[in-house]
C-alpha cells in the first residue's frame, strides 16, 4: 500500500507498473478537490490535468488498485463546489472512492486560521470540523449520509453493473447517490447495522419508488447478475430467486461432462470430475444483452447462458470470473 502523489509519475514508471502481479499494489491518492481556488488556500500543489491522464492509465492496465480520497470542509469549498469536486473523481472509476472530512489538527496551519475560514470543530480527537463558512452543518450531515451510501454500494463492489446503468436515470452520480441517500434516511436504513441482503432489498425498494427508473425487471435482473459475480453464498435475496427447471440442471451436468466444454471454458478444471466442478460454478439464464467484458448495454429478447466461476475471483476487483457460454447447453 502506497500513499502517493500521482502527477508526478513518469510515463516510465507507470509502464515498470504495468508488469506488477495483478493485485499487488494499492495506491491511495489524496486528491482531496478538484477547485483549484481551494487547493491554492491548503497551499497543495497539484497538476490536476497530469494527475487524472496518470490515474486513467493506471486504471485501464487494470493490474492496481487505486484508492481516491476527497475532504469536505476545506476552505474556499462550498456544496456545489464540493459535489463537482466528486463528480470529477468519481469519473476516474477508482476502485475505492473515500469521502472524508477535515480534521482541525494541532499545529496545522488550517486550525490557525480556522477563524479567517469560519471553520468550527469537535475539541477533541481526531477534531473533525463541523462546518465552514461554506459548508454549513446541515449540508455536512448529507454528504456524512452520502458517504455511507457511497461506501455501501459502490466501494463494496457489489453492484457494479446495477449502479452504471441506474446512475444513467440521473442528471449526474452525484444527484443518484443523493436521492438514494434521502430514500435510505426516510426508510431508517441507517440507524442500525444493515447485511448485504438488505443493501440489495433496499435498493430496489427504491428503484421501485423512484419516477426516474421504468424498467424494474432489467434492473432486477442487473441485481442477479451483480449478486452471482460478488457472492457465492445461498443467502440471496428472495426477489432474486430464480428457480431453475429440471431440465436446465440436466442440460448443465450433460455441459460438464463435455470434455471440450471443460477446456474451452473451465481449463482449470481439466481432469476434475463432474460432481466437483458443479460445486464451484454455476449456470445462469438471463433475458440480457451482454456485449464485451459482461457490460449490459439494454434489454435482448432474447436468452443467454452465463458461467459464473466461483472457484476464481479478480485479484483487483475481488469479483468471480464470469463468461458468456457461446453453445448450446
Amino acid at each position: 500500500h502506497f500513499e502517493i502523489a500521482g502527477d508526478l509519475f513518469h510515463h516510465k514508471t507507470i509502464e515498470l507498473l504495468s508488469t506488477a502481479p495483478p493485485g499487488l499494489i494499492q495506491f491511495e491518492i489524496g486528491i482531496q478537490s478538484t477547485n483549484i481556488h481551494t487547493l491554492k488556500k491548503i497551499i497543495r500543489v497539484t497538476n490536476l490535468e497530469k494527475l487524472t491522464e496518470n490515474i486513467r492509465k493506471i486504471r485501464s492496465i487494470g493490474n492496481i488498485n487505486i484508492h481516491l480520497d476527497l475532504i469536505a470542509g476545506l476552505p474556499g469549498e462550498d456544496f456545489e463546489s464540493f459535489k463537482k469536486s466528486f463528480e470529477d473523481v468519481y469519473a476516474l472509476r477508482p476502485n475505492m472512492l473515500q469521502l472524508g472530512f477535515l480534521k482541525m489538527l494541532k499545529g496545522t496551519e488550517i486550525r490557525h486560521n480556522r477563524e479567517t475560514y469560519g471553520l468550527s470543530f469537535r475539541h477533541y480527537p481526531p477534531y473533525e470540523f463541523l462546518e465552514s463558512r461554506e459548508l454549513k452543518y446541515g449540508e455536512v450531515a448529507i454528504l456524512k449520509g452520502i458517504e455511507d451510501v457511497v461506501d455501501k454500494y459502490y466501494n463494496s463492489n457489489r453492484f457494479v453493473e446495477c449502479l452504471q446503468y441506474l446512475i444513467s436515470n440521473f442528471k449526474s452520480p452525484f444527484e443518484f447517490y443523493y436521492q438514494l441517500y434521502l430514500y435510505l434516511k426516510k426508510k431508517e436504513f441507517f440507524i442500525q447495522s444493515r447485511s448485504t441482503r438488505d443493501c440489495y432489498i433496499f435498493l430496489f425498494d427504491f428503484v421501485l419508488d423512484s419516477e426516474y427508473i421504468q424498467n424494474h425487471n432489467f434492473v432486477k435482473e442487473l441485481l442477479r447478475y451483480d449478486y452471482h459475480k460478488s457472492d457465492n453464498s445461498k443467502n440471496i435475496p428472495e426477489f432474486l430467486k430464480v428457480i431453475k427447471p429440471k431440465a436446465l440442471v440436466e442440460k448443465v451436468l450433460k455441459f460438464l461432462r463435455n470434455v471440450e466444454n471443460i477446456e474451452k471454458y473451465l481449463p482449470r478444471y481439466i481432469g476434475k470430475d463432474t460432481k466437483t466442478i458443479s460445486k464451484s460454478i454455476s449456470i445462469e439464464l438471463f433475458p440480457l444483452q451482454f456485449l464485451e467484458k459482461d457490460t449490459i448495454k439494454h434489454e435482448n429478447n432474447g436468452f443467454e447462458y452465463i458461467l459464473f466461476d466461483h472457484g476464481y475471483k479478480g485479484k483487483v476487483d475481488k469479483l468471480y470470473r464470469s463468461v458468456i457460454l457461446k453453445c448450446e447447453i
